[in-house]
């Protein structure tokens, strides 16, 4: 499977999605990506070490409890909803990266020349 294969639902989904739809098209989307996806988990910390730009999560899943460290973090709060939520942050004076929900990110040039990497 490829990067091709994601952009679209097949030909034969209806434009009002049902869950099963949905959650097709979010597995076939793991598997062109080669994601690790665990379902139905609780993140309960994450913290980042800024010398070595790496997060540690403490993860709650359906099968065990996980720290995980990874270079990239993505929360993933939903799909498919008309309004976007965006979580707070816990401590927001701790935290200094930018905060964004995928609806309102257009392209990488505009948060670089604010002077973000992506």
């Amino acid at each position: 499977m490829g990067l091709s294969d994601t952009k679209a639902y097949p030909s034969d989904v209806p434009e009002e999605l049902t869950r099963n739809h949905l959650a097709a098209q979010m597995k076939r989307f793991g598997e062109a990506f080669d994601l690790d996806v665990i379902h139905g988990t609780r993140v309960n910390a994450t913290a980042l070490d800024p010398t070595r730009k790496l997060w540690t999560l403490n993860l709650d899943s359906p099968f065990d409890v996980k720290t995980i460290k990874c270079k990239h973090l993505a929360l993933a709060t939903g799909i498919g909803s008309w309004k976007p939520h965006v979580p707070s942050v816990l401590n927001p004076d701790v935290y200094k990266g930018t905060v964004m929900h995928s609806h309102h990110f257009k392209n990488a040039k505009l948060l670089a020349a604010e002077g973000i990497k992506v």
